[in-house]
C-alpha cells in the first residue's frame, strides 16, 4: 500500500509477476525486444484512483533503450482505455527536461503531445534510483502517445489526417523528394494513422513542392504547408536550442508531420524535446544560430527566401516578446518545474535563457544601434578567392583586379556546428587548404565626422585586415610580427565569436574605400571556416586601435596534485573589475566557477583563480564569461603537460604558448626540444575490447610540440592526421593515442585504425619530412610490440605486458624478477641471437648433442652492454645441437 499524499504528485504503479519482472529486466539489459509483459496499472492522482488490468508494458527509446532508468510503453485494451488513451508513454531520462519542452511546445503555438511528471513504481520498486539523480529528481514523464487518439484531442474537428514520424535510422535518410513510389519513403517516416489505406501520395506531393529542381513557388508551397504554423515550430526549437538529432541541427529525425483532411497542409509537430535550454544528453550554446533547420537544403530554400525570412525574424521576435520574455518564461519554469527541479537547476536554465535572449538581440538588432552610421553590413557584398593557393602581387592593394573572384553576402565559409550569425554564402571548403581571401569596397561621404571607428568580426580560425592598402588593426589568433603567407597557420584554433576592435577614423577616405581580410587555419585538417565582418564610425569618443576587451586570459596551468590556476590580465589603462566574471570548460553550463567580488586588475597586472580541478591533460577548453556580454575570451588546446602552463607571450599577446608556470608575472616561454627524436614506441593493432593504440615517445630532456606533425598508415600519404594546435609532450614522456577508423575529434584521436595483419605506422612533419616509422606484420589478440628500451631500434612483443603511457617492459621471469628476453633469426650461414635484459649481466652459452645428457659445454661468455647483447651461431654440418643461457653471479 502506498500512502505517499497526492500533492507529491502523481503515482503510476505498474504490477507485474515475479517471472514477467524478470523477463522484462532482462530485455532491458541488452536487447532491442518490443516484446509486452502482462501486467496491472493503477494510477492514483488528485483526480481519484484507476485500475487497469491486462495491460502490456515493453520497453521503449532509440538510443535510449540500454540506458537507466527505462522507459515505457504502456498499453491499454481497446475496450477499457485510460482516460480515454489506449497507448501511454513514460520516459525516466530527462525527464523534467521533455516535461518543460511539452509545456513551452504547446503555448508557443506548437503541435506537441502533452507530458506531465509523475512518480512510477514497478511493483514495489522505484525505477529512477537506477539512474543518475539529475536525469529524473524521482520523476518520470508521461506523454501521449502521437496516433490517431492524439489527433481526436488536438484536432477534435479535424482529427482523420495521415501522421508521420521522421526516422533517420535506415538510409537513404534525407528531407528529400525521391520520386512517386511510396516504397521510397518508408524507411524514413513511419505512418502512424490511416494505414489501411496505404496512401502517401499527400507527402510524396508535399516534399515535391519543397524540394523541387525549380525555383521555389511560395503560391504551391502554401498550398501544401502551413507556413506560419511550421515558422513558429522552427522558431521554437532554434529559441530552446533543440540538439537532438533533430531539423535544427540539420537531421531529418525527432518531428512529426500531420496533414488533415479539411485543411490539407501539412503541420510540424514537435518530438522528442530532452536536450533542449542547454540541458540534456549534451549541453547546448546559447548563442547558437538561429538557422540550424537551414541546413537542410530544401528549408534552406524556405527559410533564405527573400518574403520569409523576414517573416521568420518576425516570429521569432514575437516568441521572444511573449512566451521567452524573462518574466514570462521564469514564470513559468517555476510553475512546471518548482515542485520537483531545483532551484539551481532552474536558475542555470533561466541563466541560459537570459544569454539565448541576448544572442537574439544582437543578430536581430533588438540592442540600441551604435552612435553612428554602418558602411559595411554583415550582409554585405564580398569577392573571395578560395583555391587554397598563393595569389601573385599585393591582392590587398586598393588597384588589385578580383573581377575573376566568385562573390556573395557575408557572413561567408564552411561550418559544421552551431554560429552566432547565420552563414548566407559558402565557400570552396576544403581540409588541407589554409588560407582564404576577401575584399570589398564602400562609400564614405564627405561629412562623415567621427569620434571612433569600429570593426566587428566574426572569424574562425585567424585573419589579418587591410583597409586600403596597409595592414590595420589587430592581427586576429595571427603571429604577431611574422611574415604572413598562404601557408601561415593561425596561431590558435576557436569558434567565429564576436569580436571587435577600433581604429582611427582618419584611416578611412571620402569616397571610395577598400577593404581586404585574409582568413587562416589553425590546422589543415580543421573542419570549418568562418568569415564575417562589419564596420562602423561612431560619435562616442574611444581609444582607437585598442581591442573592446581589455582583460583576458593569460596562462592557464595543470598541477600535479590535480588542481589547476588560471590567470587574468589587464591590458587597459584603467583598474579593471572582474568580480562576478565566470570561468567554464563547458559555455552551455557558463556559471561553473565565478570569480568572488571586489576583485580587481590594476592596469598591466594579473589576478590568478584557483581551479578546483585541473583542466583535462587533452582537448581541454576554458572561456571567460561576463553574465551579461557573454563570453569575453577562449582557449582550446590539444594537450597540456602536468607541470607545465600555456601562456600569452608576451603577456596579452594573441599568441599562446607553452610556459614555465609563473603565476602573477610576466609569461615566459618553456624551452622547447627538437621534435625530430620522436619515436613511436609501441602499439596494440588487436584486442578484444576496445580500440586499438598506439604510443608515442619523447626522449629529448625538454618537451617538444607536436603542433604541425601528421601521423599517417600510409608511407605515400603522411598528412593524413595533424595535431591540432598547442599539443605538447613532455620530456620524458609518453603519450597513448586510441586509433580508430573516422574523423579524429580529440587530440588524441587518430583518423585511422590498424590493421591486425599488420601495416605502417608514419610520423612525419607538416611539410612531409619523415620523423618515425614502424611496420610490424600479423599480431596476436591483447598482445603489443613496440620499442624495447624505449626508444631503441630493436622491436619486440609485451605478451601479457602493455604499457600504453609508460615506459616500455617486458614480462617478469619467474625466479628473480630480472628480465630477459631472447630474439632468435635465422641468417645465411647460421643463426642470430640477440638477447635483451638488464645492463652489465654476464651470461653464457652452453651447447650439448643431447637435450638430456648431464654436460653441457662452453661456447661464449657475455656481458650485456645497453642492456643487450649479440652473437652469431655457425650452421651444423650434420645432426643437432642443443644450446641453453646460463646466468652467471
Amino acid at each position: 500500500m502506498d500512502d505517499s499524499p497526492v500533492d507529491s504528485g502523481p503515482l503510476y504503479r505498474v504490477v507485474m509477476t515475479g517471472p514477467e519482472f524478470r523477463d522484462r529486466e532482462r530485455i532491458t539489459s541488452g536487447s532491442r525486444s518490443d516484446a509486452r509483459m502482462n501486467a496491472t496499472f493503477i494510477s492514483r492522482d488528485e483526480n481519484g484512483t484507476i485500475c487497469r488490468y491486462l495491460v502490456g508494458v515493453r520497453n521503449r527509446g532509440n538510443g535510449s533503450r540500454g540506458r537507466k532508468p527505462s522507459n515505457f510503453r504502456i498499453h491499454f485494451c481497446s475496450d477499457t482505455p485510460w482516460r480515454g488513451q489506449t497507448d501511454l508513454n513514460l520516459n525516466g531520462q530527462f525527464s523534467w527536461v521533455q516535461h518543460i519542452g511539452s509545456v513551452l511546445s504547446l503555448k508557443s503555438g506548437v503541435a506537441a503531445a502533452r507530458a506531465w511528471p509523475v512518480r512510477v513504481r514497478l511493483n514495489q520498486n522505484d525505477p529512477t534510483e537506477a539512474g543518475p539523480g539529475s536525469w529524473s529528481f524521482g520523476f518520470y514523464a508521461a506523454h501521449e502517445v502521437l496516433d490517431s487518439r492524439w489527433a481526436e484531442v488536438h484536432f477534435p474537428a479535424d482529427n482523420g489526417g495521415n501522421l508521420y514520424r521522421a526516422r533517420r535510422n535506415i538510409a537513404p535518410s534525407g528531407f528529400e523528394y525521391r520520386g512517386g513510389e511510396a516504397d521510397s519513403y518508408r524507411n524514413t517516416w513511419l505512418k502512424s494513422t490511416n494505414t489501411a489505406e496505404d496512401d502517401w501520395s499527400d507527402l510524396i506531393e508535399m516534399l515535391g513542392v519543397l524540394d523541387s529542381e525549380e525555383e521555389l513557388s511560395l503560391d504551391r508551397v502554401r498550398e501544401v504547408i502551413n507556413v506560419e504554423q511550421w515558422l513558429t515550430h522552427l522558431a521554437l526549437m532554434a529559441l530552446i536550442n533543440n540538439s537532438e538529432s533533430s531539423l535544427n541541427t540539420g537531421f531529418n529525425d525527432d518531428y512529426c508531420f500531420y496533414r488533415g483532411v479539411d485543411d490539407p497542409r501539412f503541420l510540424l509537430v514537435a518530438y522528442d524535446t530532452d536536450t533542449i535550454l542547454g540541458k540534456g544528453d549534451t549541453g547546448s550554446s546559447p548563442g547558437a544560430t538561429f538557422f540550424g533547420a537551414a541546413r537542410i537544403p530544401a528549408l534552406n530554400r524556405l527559410l533564405r527566401h527573400p518574403e520569409i525570412e523576414p517573416q521568420y525574424r518576425r516570429t521569432l521576435t514575437r516568441l521572444l516578446n511573449t512566451v521567452f520574455s524573462e518574466g514570462e518564461f521564469n514564470a513559468q519554469l517555476d510553475r512546471s518545474l518548482g515542485h520537483y527541479v531545483p532551484e539551481n537547476v532552474r536558475g542555470e536554465m533561466k541563466s541560459w535563457m537570459n544569454s539565448r535572449r541576448r544572442a537574439a538581440a544582437e543578430l536581430f538588432g533588438e540592442e540600441p544601434a551604435p552612435d553612428g552610421t554602418t558602411f559595411v553590413a554583415l550582409d554585405h557584398e564580398w569577392r573571395f578567392e578560395d583555391s587554397g593557393t598563393e595569389l601573385a602581387g599585393d591582392w590587398f592593394a586598393i588597384d588589385f583586379d578580383d573581377s575573376g573572384w566568385a562573390s556573395g553576402p557575408g557572413p561567408l565559409g564552411h561550418e559544421d556546428d552551431k554560429l552566432e550569425v547565420p552563414l548566407r554564402t559558402p565557400v570552396d571548403y576544403e581540409r588541407g587548404k589554409v588560407a582564404y581571401y576577401f575584399r570589398a569596397t564602400f562609400e564614405v561621404p564627405e561629412d562623415a565626422g567621427a569620434a571612433t571607428a569600429r570593426v566587428t568580426h566574426y572569424v574562425d580560425d585567424g585573419a589579418v585586415f587591410y583597409l586600403n592598402g596597409e595592414e590595420f588593426g589587430d592581427r586576429f589568433r595571427m603571429p604577431a610580427d611574422a611574415e604572413i603567407d598562404f601557408e601561415t597557420l593561425a596561431a590558435n584554433g576557436g569558434d567565429a565569436r564576436r569580436n571587435s576592435f577600433t581604429f582611427d577614423p582618419a584611416l578611412l577616405n571620402a569616397g571610395k574605400n577598400t577593404i581586404a581580410v585574409e582568413v587562416h587555419q589553425a590546422s589543415r585538417s580543421s573542419s570549418d571556416m568562418v568569415f564575417g565582418l562589419q564596420l562602423t564610425v561612431e560619435d562616442k569618443p574611444g581609444s582607437p586601435g585598442r581591442p573592446e576587451i581589455v582583460v583576458q586570459l593569460n596562462e592557464v596551468a595543470a598541477q600535479a596534485d590535480g588542481t589547476g590556476w588560471v590567470e587574468l590580465f589587464n591590458s587597459g589603462d584603467l583598474e579593471a573589475d572582474v568580480g562576478g566574471l565566470q570561468l567554464t570548460d563547458n559555455p552551455a553550463k557558463p556559471a561553473r566557477w565565478t570569480i568572488p567580488e571586489a576583485a580587481m586588475i590594476a592596469p598591466g597586472g594579473f589576478y590568478r583563480f584557483t581551479l578546483p580541478v585541473a583542466l583535462p591533460m587533452a582537448e581541454g577548453r576554458l572561456f571567460l564569461v561576463d553574465q551579461v556580454t557573454g563570453i569575453l575570451d577562449s582557449l582550446g588546446f590539444g594537450r597540456l603537460p602536468v607541470g607545465y602552463a600555456l601562456g600569452r607571450v608576451p603577456d596579452g599577446s594573441p599568441t599562446w604558448a607553452l610556459a614555465k608556470p609563473t603565476p602573477g608575472e610576466p609569461n615566459a616561454a618553456a624551452p622547447l626540444g627538437n621534435p625530430l627524436g620522436l619515436r613511436i614506441n609501441e602499439w596494440m593493432a588487436s584486442r578484444r575490447n576496445g580500440p586499438d593504440w598506439l604510443e608515442l615517445f619523447n626522449p629529448e630532456p625538454r618537451p617538444v610540440a607536436l603542433f604541425g606533425l601528421t601521423m599517417s598508415d600510409r608511407l605515400v600519404q603522411r598528412g593524413l592526421d595533424p595535431f591540432p594546435p598547442l599539443t605538447f609532450l613532455e620530456g620524458n614522456g609518453y603519450w597513448q593515442l586510441v586509433a580508430a577508423a573516422g574523423l579524429a575529434e580529440r587530440a588524441d584521436q587518430l583518423g585511422f585504425k590498424l590493421r591486425r595483419s599488420g601495416e605502417t605506422i608514419v610520423l612525419a612533419t607538416s611539410n612531409g619530412v619523415l620523423i618515425d616509422a614502424v611496420e610490424f606484420g600479423q599480431q596476436q589478440r591483447d598482445v603489443s610490440e613496440g620499442r624495447y628500451p624505449d626508444g631503441a631500434v630493436q622491436i619486440v612483443s609485451f605478451n601479457g605486458t602493455p604499457t600504453p603511457g609508460r615506459p616500455n617492459r617486458l614480462a617478469k621471469p619467474v625466479d628473480d624478477g630480472r628480465e630477459l628476453q631472447l630474439q632468435i633469426t635465422r641468417r645465411e650461414g647460421g643463426l642470430r641471437l640477440l638477447l635483451l635484459g638488464p645492463e652489465r649481466l654476464r651470461v653464457e652459452l652452453q651447447s650439448s648433442d643431447a637435450i638430456d645428457q648431464a654436460e653441457w659445454k662452453p661456447v661464449v661468455a657475455v656481458t650485456l652492454f645497453d642492456s643487450r647483447a649479440e652473437w652469431l651461431l655457425p650452421a651444423q654440418e650434420k645432426g643437432q645441437q642443443y644450446y641453453r643461457l646460463l646466468v652467471l653471479p
